[in-house]
């Protein structure tokens, strides 16, 4: 496999050096980077004029580069693995300012009450003692506005580090002395702009790094010094100089186009590089979701003229922590950045807070040798995908048209009322239960369930409901019980369809409740005030979401209203439903026998109701069935979060209300 990994900051010599070390040879990476030498802006030392100190010229290193061992560990396991030597970082801070109401302001965080008072006349200033008193005030406020974030998902998380300066009333003095010299030495950016920022990230960023900071001994050279040696004695190809105009894919891998006209093919790219660059590689070939995300974030460029101002020669190199040399851009973490922060991992791996450091922040491979096949298991994973070609055509094979959903179903539901009557209970209900608590008995837990439908559903007597996938009735029956409304219901059983007529015409309700065998593609036009859907829309197939929910709006009526009950790792609520199913399954293996059924065939269903169980527990101790509402005058396919996830491709022009049940233990 080819690899191309565009940029050599941080996150590209990561990236390639894991793939270089972890694939054993399986991978060929070429690194391409348009400077002249790796490592980015963290890579720049400038020589500068010492003023005539006596000492020539001073290096001045300009990508300081602080990490700590909570916030990144993998790139703390890289620096050892490189044999990087690391030392603890003096994250003192001094600041001298003018301030906007007239007058100097000077300390600093190092040397004790001497560098807090290093302007002698602040020891007589309110002013300055008041801004003491509000830096610990606003730790406080920082740390209770943080956990109430962490408490509360849902909580809106819009404001900006401005607004929460103005909601807790801090002076101008803290702001002009304290907040904005800090920000702006943390963001490289004009201290005004940081109360653009979001709040929870600035707040948050204060908490990460008040743990104890460490740089590489020396400058960031010396390590990118080693990863390139290292790189290179795996065969891995870097190419400095060499600017990269695109980059487009094909059916056969993906393309690089160099400015220079020559082109190369690759099976994979990975870009390492800031998100407007990156889009600008993408060109026309980004999508939606990247364009929206990528465009967020910001950067601006800063320019410093470099001062000869240094007064001693025993400095042989300087650490300049603003990097503000002209051409390096700053990356500006405005609240559009924070919220598109938190919806990366719809694009690629994992992200951090915009620094160098966050450049690593995926777990290395950890069991590479999956990755390169031994000729044995090459010729071995060659045959049997040769015959499992031969039975299975993806995306083919079970879609649900209404020919295949028919089959289907017959083969399923229609095996015998009789015998689904021996292991459901009395209601026939066949989908999960909502247990109330660990003593209740299915029957019960089952009616509950019924219930939170009609009531989300909010049914009245004047209602037309329409419920597909109507099962052997039991849904028809309640809500008629409760409000006497007219039902309709749609199911493809014909041994569903029979039983449910029956309960029907028993009851007494035939000019009420109505049962269609068809198709949700085929239902008759007509309009509907509710729509219910139990644990039916996962046998309609992803392919056909769209078709589904377009059907469910030209039946809905306007300003009426759509519910789902969905199957996503309900975990205890259906576990203990299908245990009671196998429990009366087992209970009543005699009478199954009798029905015609073989030995055989018990043995499929107990492990069927025991394999489902055992995943239900498992596959999530987040116990839910998912609940989630549309607003009737969305028209995008956006879903309003009450809930878990929930990933559903919905007509673009919906304009009728939708809920989903969601139910939490």
């Amino acid at each position: 496999m080819r690899v191309a990994v565009v940029g050599a900051g941080v996150s590209g010599l990561a990236a390639a050096h894991e793939l270089a070390t972890s694939c054993a040879g399986g991978v060929d990476v070429t690194v391409y980077e348009k400077e002249d030498c790796i490592g980015g802006s963290l890579a720049r030392t400038v020589a500068v004029d010492d003023g005539g100190a006596g000492g020539g010229l001073v290096h001045l290193h300009l990508g300081f580069m602080p990490f700590n061992s909570l916030t990144c560990p993998n790139m703390m396991q890289w620096f050892e693995d490189l044999g990087a030597n690391m030392e603890r970082s003096d994250m003192s801070f001094s600041v001298r300012t003018q301030l906007d109401v007239g007058g100097e302001c000077e300390w600093a965080s190092s040397n004790g009450i001497s560098g807090l008072l290093a302007q002698r006349s602040n020891a007589l200033s309110p002013s300055f003692w008041r801004m003491i008193s509000e830096i610990l005030k606003f730790k406080s406020d920082a740390l209770r506005y943080l956990e109430d974030c962490e408490n509360n998902p849902d909580l809106d998380q819009s404001e900006t580090l401005g607004q929460f300066v103005q909601s807790h009333g801090y002076s101008q003095f803290f702001q002009e002395a304290y907040l904005f010299p800090i920000c702006g030495w943390m963001w490289s950016c004009p201290s005004q702009r940081v109360l653009g920022f979001s709040a929870s990230f600035v707040l948050s960023f204060f908490l990460v790094w008040s743990h104890q900071s460490l740089i590489v001994n020396g400058c960031s050279q010396s390590y990118f010094n080693k990863v390139r040696k290292d790189l290179e004695s795996r065969s891995c190809r870097i190419r400095t100089n060499c600017h990269v105009k695109c980059i487009s894919s094909f059916d056969r891998g993906y393309s690089i186009l160099k400015v220079d006209g020559s082109e190369e093919m690759y099976d994979r790219i990975i870009i390492g590089i800031h998100a407007p660059d990156a889009l600008k590689l993408l060109g026309a070939e980004a999508t939606h979701e990247e364009s929206r995300i990528l465009g967020a974030f910001q950067y601006v460029s800063r320019t410093l003229n470099l001062p000869g101002l240094f007064s001693s020669h025993r400095i042989p190199l300087m650490f300049l922590i603003m990097c503000c040399l002209s051409g390096i851009q700053i990356f500006l973490f405005r609240l559009a950045a924070s919220k598109a922060s938190l919806e990366l991992d719809q694009i690629q791996g994992k992200r951090g807070s915009g620094f160098h450091e966050d450049g690593f922040k995926i777990d290395p491979l950890t069991n590479p040798k999956q990755m390169v096949l031994s000729w044995t298991e090459t010729g071995a994973r060659l045959l049997v995908l040769r015959f499992l070609k031969q039975y299975i055509s993806v995306g083919n094979l079970m879609k649900n048209t209404v020919i295949q959903t028919r089959q289907n179903v017959s083969q399923h539901y229609d095996l015998s009322n009789d015998f689904f009557s021996l292991f459901l209970d009395k209601s026939m209900t066949y989908s999960s239960a909502i247990f109330k608590d660990e003593e209740e008995g299915l029957e019960e837990a089952q009616l509950r369930k019924i219930n939170l439908p009609i009531h989300k559903a909010k049914v009245g007597r004047d209602d037309e409901v329409l419920e597909i996938g109507s099962g052997w009735g039991s849904l028809a029956m309640e809500v008629m019980k409760q409000t006497g409304c007219k039902y309709t219901g749609v199911t493809q059983s014909v041994e569903q369809l029979k039983y449910a007529q029956r309960r029907v015409k028993e009851a007494g309700l035939e000019d009420r409740i109505t049962f269609l065998l068809c198709d949700y593609r085929e239902i008759p036009c007509h309009k509907y005030d509710r729509i219910i859907c139990c644990e039916m829309i996962e046998e309609v197939g992803h392919e056909y979401m769209d078709e589904f929910f377009g059907c469910c709006e030209s039946l809905l009526a306007e300003d009426g209203i759509f519910v789902i009950q969905h199957v996503e790792n309900i975990g205890h609520h259906y576990y203990r439903t299908l245990i009671h199913w196998r429990d009366n399954f087992m209970a009543n293996k005699d009478k199954i026998l009798a029905l015609g059924f073989d030995e055989k065939f018990i043995r499929t269903w107990e492990y069927y109701f025991i394999y489902c169980a055992a995943d239900c527990i498992l596959s999530s101790w987040e116990h839910q069935v998912g609940i989630w509402l549309l607003n009737s005058k969305l028209t995008s396919s956006v879903l309003v979060r009450e809930g878990t996830y929930l990933s559903l491709s919905l007509c673009n022009n919906l304009q009728e209300t939708l809920v989903f049940m969601y139910v939490v233990e």
